[in-house]
């Protein structure tokens, strides 16, 4: 750590009210956790390559040029011993975990002391995230790196830190402010503009899908269902959409809904997930209902163990997982090129994601995705 920083805390009251509305949460073929490309960005990748992280071109790569821009750089050698602090929604999901076994291995790799961890508990938990920043700013720290719970809840934490010189990456989740170093997340249209993809295609352009996005307001949900009905009416028209729920991010949640859904809907051809807990809960009302290889089931973001299996078992077709292991390792690389005086570094990047089915289950690499069994997640006390 650099120096102790100290300050006072004066928004907690009014942040106590805010809205809480944001969430987040997968033959191999891959692609960026990103929704645009051209060839413009492609040179401007190259030509920041050729000049190194400074160049002024790189912060205005598009973030699949960004994440090419990122894969040709080397790890960073620190300049000094920094100590980061990483603020996360919460730690009982798969996806969480990953990123934050990817920070401490990368943190490791690099020479760096463990981050100091706080885990809001939910998305709905932005006030108790706010007064965790706080903590971490007064305990001392030299980088914050803040998934958020809520894209405008957590912007004024994101002032004081930068005000208190502790400069904050964001990851996960957007958040509605410049004053972030960067930002490394998948794009959530993205993941659903793939996902639509691959099941159109699936469909053979007809059918009938019911569509469970997420927790209703989210950012993570909203995008994703933008971005499957935005790329259905365009490329497959044929393809009708007979209903949509927004619910809790759980499977049980997903079970009842399914059950309803098939109870209303008997000829639904497939479900739309925007998580894989939810994908889970429609695999098991499908099965319940004797229609298991049937019903398609297609979801992204995550791939628990549970998803894993039930993929084999053909009860979840297809999952588009983002890494988040390399989504870790990529979040202390970027804030440890900042500490070091490299300044202007793309203000959003990419990461990769891959289709998951019952054909490559077997032989993708788990360990970009998924911390390894027994892996404990720490949390500051």
């Amino acid at each position: 750590m650099l120096k102790r920083r100290k300050f006072l805390w004066s928004l907690v009251s009014v942040l106590t009210t805010a809205t809480i509305l944001a969430g987040c949460g997968q033959g191999n073929q891959s692609t960026s956790g990103t929704d645009t490309s051209s060839q413009t960005g492609q040179e401007q990748a190259n030509n920041a390559s050729s000049e190194g992280s400074n160049d002024s071109s790189v912060a205005n790569l598009d973030p699949e040029e960004a994440l090419k821009w990122y894969m040709q750089q080397p790890d960073p050698v620190p300049k000094e011993k920094y100590q980061l602090g990483l603020s996360t929604v919460y730690l009982s999901d798969p996806l969480w975990v990953a990123i934050e076994y990817g920070v401490e291995q990368q943190l490791e790799k690099l020479g760096l002391p463990k981050p100091y961890v706080t885990a809001a508990g939910g998305y709905n938990k932005a006030p108790e995230q706010i007064a965790q920043v706080e903590d971490l700013l007064v305990r001392g720290i030299d980088g914050l790196m803040l998934g958020p719970a809520n894209p405008d809840a957590l912007v004024p934490a994101v002032e004081q830190a930068v005000q208190n010189n502790v400069p904050v990456l964001n990851y996960a989740v957007g958040i509605n402010t410049d004053q972030i170093i960067t930002d490394i997340e998948a794009t959530q249209e993205m993941l659903g503009r793939t996902t639509a993809e691959y099941l159109g295609k699936a469909l053979n352009g007809q059918g009938k899908v019911y569509m469970m996005p997420g927790v209703a307001g989210s950012s993570w949900a909203l995008g994703r269902e933008k971005g499957f009905l935005d790329y259905m009416k365009e490329h497959h028209p044929g393809i009708e959409i007979v209903g949509k729920h927004y619910g809790k991010n759980d499977r049980a949640e997903g079970l009842n809904t399914a059950q309803d859904a098939l109870q209303a809907h008997p000829d639904i051809d497939a479900f739309y997930a925007g998580s894989d807990h939810i994908a889970a809960g429609a695999a098991d009302a499908i099965k319940a209902a004797g229609k298991t290889g049937q019903i398609k089931v297609v979801t992204m973001a995550g791939i628990s163990k549970d998803t894993q299996q039930l993929i084999k078992n053909g009860e979840i077709t297809m999952a588009l997982p983002y890494q988040a292991v390399e989504q870790g390792k990529m979040m202390v690389n970027m804030m440890v090129h900042y500490l070091n005086g490299e300044k202007n570094l793309p203000k959003r990047i990419g990461i990769p994601v891959e289709t998951i089915t019952k054909e490559n289950i077997d032989t993708f690499d788990v360990s970009k995705y998924l911390a390894p069994e027994g892996y404990t997640p720490s949390i500051s006390q």
